[in-house]
């Protein structure tokens, strides 16, 4: 839970760390995410208690796609060289971020089109083109809460990493790339707790996802990081 480096950004027997994140990062990101959702104050600066304000400050009209969630790519041109230095307070220096790719999600527990089913990142990466990694490459998953009161939203199955026979959540349709098919159900999950300016770190073979409608915040609001590592 400190800034200590190890060799790698996880631990190796569950697939997962919880850091803090570097104060810095956090406001980079929440200043981002904010700023791209036209808010006149940053996420982060609501408490709690003022759920029903941001809310009302929220346009998810727009906000369907993966591509509506993801920042400009220019904006993270721009700034990947101050997030990696901030990542190389909690793990090994990244040599990129993948795709320059930052993106956010905003979950309501009351519509489970917005909650994530488990899943390994590693099955998107590897069907989606431009997402391929170097045989000397791992891909990391950074998830950091910007809006998350309880610090109940994800959950994982620990080990998964290392177990193959973990399968994967695999698309129903090609041309309907919202549903999908999975071995798994949130039930299946191992809840785990990170609080708001912490961080959740684990590689693309982690099965994760969201917890169910009933055991989570009425709303949270995450943003992704992808940073790649040397083997």
């Amino acid at each position: 839970m400190d800034y200590q480096l190890g060799r790698t950004a996880y631990d190796l027997k569950t697939g997962y760390t919880v850091k803090h994140a570097p104060p810095k990062l956090f406001n980079i990101l929440d200043k981002l995410v904010s700023s791209h959702l036209n808010l006149q104050r940053t996420i982060g600066s609501y408490t709690p208690s003022q759920y029903q304000l941001l809310v009302s400050a929220l346009n998810q009209s727009n906000l369907d796609s993966r591509d509506s969630r993801t920042l400009p790519k220019r904006s993270c041109r721009i700034i990947s060289k101050a997030i990696i230095k901030q990542l190389s307070m909690i793990m090994p220096t990244p040599r990129r971020l993948h795709n320059d790719d930052i993106y956010f999600r905003i979950v309501v527990a009351s519509d489970k089109n917005t909650i994530s089913i488990p899943h390994r990142d590693e099955y998107f990466h590897r069907i989606t083109p431009g997402w391929e990694f170097q045989k000397d490459e791992e891909s990391i998953k950074v998830w950091i809460p910007l809006f998350c009161p309880s610090g109940i939203a994800l959950g994982v199955i620990p080990g998964s990493h290392q177990d193959y026979s973990h399968g994967n959540a695999t698309y129903l349709s090609d041309y309907d790339p919202r549903q999908f098919k999975t071995p798994h159900h949130a039930s299946d999950l191992t809840p785990v707790r990170v609080a708001v300016k912490q961080c959740l770190i684990f590689p693309s073979m982690l099965v994760h996802g969201s917890l169910s409608e009933t055991a989570v915040d009425p709303l949270r609001i995450s943003v992704e990081l992808s940073p790649v590592l040397s083997k």
